[in-house]
């Protein structure tokens, strides 16, 4: 079991990124993206989520015909978020 379930990752990872941005797009944009991911996730824990999981991820936004550039920010954003996940 972990400390924190992936929700409250989510609202850690939210209150960071909200003193990093101020534009709340910006915040928006991130905080959706990876509430996305955590829903195509169900029940894994982020810290049980393998390299599949998120290129399945990323097979899937391709096949709902996602812009490239809003494919490569969803992936900056999960890099970000697991950035922010091991350095906490």
């Amino acid at each position: 079991m972990y400390e924190y379930s992936n929700e409250e990752l989510i609202q850690r990872f939210e209150a960071c990124i909200k003193r990093k941005y101020t534009n709340e797009d910006t915040v928006r944009n991130y905080i959706y993206d990876i509430k996305t991911f955590n829903t195509f996730l169900k029940e894994i824990h982020f810290f049980d989520a393998t390299k599949e999981d998120v290129e399945e991820y990323i097979r899937i936004k391709l096949r709902k015909q996602n812009s490239y550039a809003r494919i490569n920010f969803s992936i900056s954003v999960l890099k970000s978020f697991y950035d922010y996940l091991k350095r906490n």
